[in-house]
């Protein structure tokens, strides 16, 4: 569904709005879904942070940057902050920053 809002062209070779809006429409409808997990837990499973919760935060940031927004909706929002907060997670950017030099 991220895919289908940041790169519709992938899923037709038309019209690439009716793929975008569908995947939005698919995004907002998980959104609620989302924040009821993180209100009641900190991370996906839980009180330990996994790979879920980084590929989460990467889809997310993903979206947003095709102009998703997640206003309304703070624990999503809390849990993207934790996520990128997290020392593994800045390790992990520096070391790939590596490569792009």
């Amino acid at each position: 569904m991220v895919s289908q809002v940041r790169a519709p062209a992938r899923f037709t070779e038309g019209d690439t709005s009716a793929v975008e809006a569908d995947g939005r429409s698919k995004i907002l409808a998980l959104l609620p879904r989302l924040e009821e997990r993180f209100k009641n837990a900190d991370w996906w499973y839980g009180t330990n942070w996994s790979i879920i919760d980084v590929y989460l935060y990467w889809r997310l940031c993903t979206a947003a940057s095709a102009g998703m927004s997640f206003e309304g909706y703070s624990a999503v929002l809390v849990h993207l902050k934790k996520t990128q907060a997290l020392p593994e997670y800045a390790e992990a950017i520096r070391r790939e920053a590596l490569y792009k030099e």
